[in-house]
């Protein structure tokens, strides 16, 4: 809250938000171009302030309501989101934002009554959102020598009409498993980035990357209750809490980017229920590269794979290493360089990311691609953290959060190419696996999707039919 002499709080609240009003006029005219047209968004928005300020000059004060109905016109609806996160909503809350961040319009008390001016004070207004003019409210704040008010039912930025001042800094700590240079980060980077320029700087995300802060089977948890308000997890470690994490780790049932799209759309209403009663939720998915084999010596057949101490992450795929007749042990990210020099691992089962970001030539010079997996990553919030945003800022962040999904499985493509790159660059030897290897895979994906299938309840087989329908199997 900000205190202020009552005459310059027009003043004090235009100087906080003007900078949020210009970033915020960008975003309205983004979703009013898709709704109309370039050319037609910005003059709409114009001509909707200046007429929502001739009603309020006019009436003095108003409710949503009596604005929209004084102002058919301006009925108009928008789309905000993308992707499966799209949802429709009334230009007519935005353009009062807007106006409020810029000390165009100012939103009463809400209380009890309809809101009505008395003597030097602004009495509780009735229980619809009362919207003033600026000069308005000025006028009614105080009686004659009064020069100190606290602008508090005003200055809220979690009320739905954003006055002219800017509430203090919210600050969220997230935790990742990842170093920086992964796209997992790099992505994770620009949603903050995003959310942040979409709040005008009122929702700071403090990243703490690479296992710095909480060791990455541990984040969920952490996550859960309330230590950190976001991690990002990987949704098949989870698989022994339940199957349905799993999907993604069986071989062979996702082997293309576009069947792993499919997946999460399958799983997400699944998953989202569930993180829910655990009061959380999923903002994004992100999805890893293909996987493969990294050993010291080529693997030519199946028979170069036996007996080999192999590296996993879940319990799927601990489950896949056994049936090709490795040593398949669960290591999370960060410990996998120690257990290669101290000998407890002799091979990895990654993708070329991982494989870069662990320098994986310094232990081996293989990487033999098998694309069997494409398992995914996940943005949570804590539940409470999020309810307890402003419905601006909740949307900033669903926002941030829809774009950060679509740009992470672009991303990961680049990175499966690129960071196979970056492994020959240090010498190491890239090859596709070997018909028998693959057949071996393909044996085993199936075993293990009718393994799945029989210890699977109704809703969760329901999921694997949805993704089974989806890809036309």
């Amino acid at each position: 809250l900000f205190v202020v002499p009552t005459e310059d709080a027009p003043v004090f609240g235009g100087a906080a938000s003007r900078d949020v009003a210009a970033t915020e006029r960008r975003r309205m005219i983004g979703w009013l171009e898709a709704a109309l047209s370039k050319k037609a968004a910005a003059a709409w928005l114009d001509d909707a302030e200046a007429k929502i300020e001739a009603v309020l000059s006019e009436a003095g004060e108003a409710t949503t309501a009596e604005l929209t109905a004084r102002l058919p016109e301006l009925a108009l609806t928008i789309t905000l989101g993308s992707g499966k996160w799209t949802q429709q909503a009334s230009a007519m809350p935005r353009v009062l934002y807007l106006m409020g961040m810029k000390g165009r319009v100012a939103r009463g008390r809400p209380g009890s009554s309809r809101g009505r001016r008395s003597e030097g004070r602004l009495t509780a207004p009735g229980p619809a959102d009362i919207v003033r003019t600026t000069n308005e409210r000025r006028n009614v704040m105080s009686k004659s020598g009064t020069t100190t008010t606290l602008a508090a039912s005003a200055f809220l930025l979690s009320s739905v009409f954003l006055s002219a001042t800017a509430q203090a800094e919210t600050r969220w700590i997230m935790a990742s498993g990842y170093p920086e240079d992964s796209f997992f980060t790099r992505n994770i980077r620009m949603f903050i980035d995003d959310v942040k320029e979409a709040t005008g700087g009122e929702l700071v995300i403090d990243l703490r990357s690479n296992d710095s802060l909480i060791k990455h089977d541990a984040i969920k948890r952490a996550v859960q209750v309330g230590q950190v308000q976001a991690g990002e997890i990987r949704l098949s470690v989870y698989g022994n809490e339940n199957i349905v994490y799993g999907l993604d780790s069986i071989p062979n049932l996702v082997t293309t980017y576009d069947e792993a799209w499919k997946l999460m759309e399958a799983q997400d209403p699944y998953f989202q229920e569930l993180f829910q009663k655990d009061g959380m939720r999923i903002v994004t998915y992100v999805c890893w590269p293909g996987q493969g084999f990294y050993t010291a010596e080529p693997v030519n057949s199946l028979a170069d794979l036996e007996g080999q101490s192999l590296r996993i992450y879940s319990p799927q795929t601990q489950e896949m290493g056994e049936k090709l007749g490795m040593d398949a042990t669960i290591l999370p990210f960060a410990e996998v360089p120690q257990a290669f020099s101290t000998g407890l691992i002799e091979a990895l089962w990654t993708s070329a990311q991982t494989g870069t970001d662990v320098q994986a030539w310094d232990y081996v010079d293989y990487f033999t691609y098998t694309g069997s997996l494409h398992t995914k990553n996940a943005v949570i919030l804590n539940g409470a953290a999020f309810d307890a945003l402003s419905p601006e800022h909740q949307q900033a962040v669903l926002d941030a959060a829809a774009e950060a999904t679509e740009r992470g499985w672009a991303m990961s493509k680049e990175a499966g190419e690129e960071k196979e790159k970056v492994l020959a660059d240090h010498g190491m030897t890239i090859a596709q696996a070997p018909d028998d290897v693959m057949q071996k895979m393909r044996e085993i994906g199936k075993e293990m999707v009718a393994q799945w299938r029989a210890e699977a309840d109704t809703e969760q087989v329901a999921v694997l039919e949805a993704y089974e329908a989806a890809i036309g199997r």
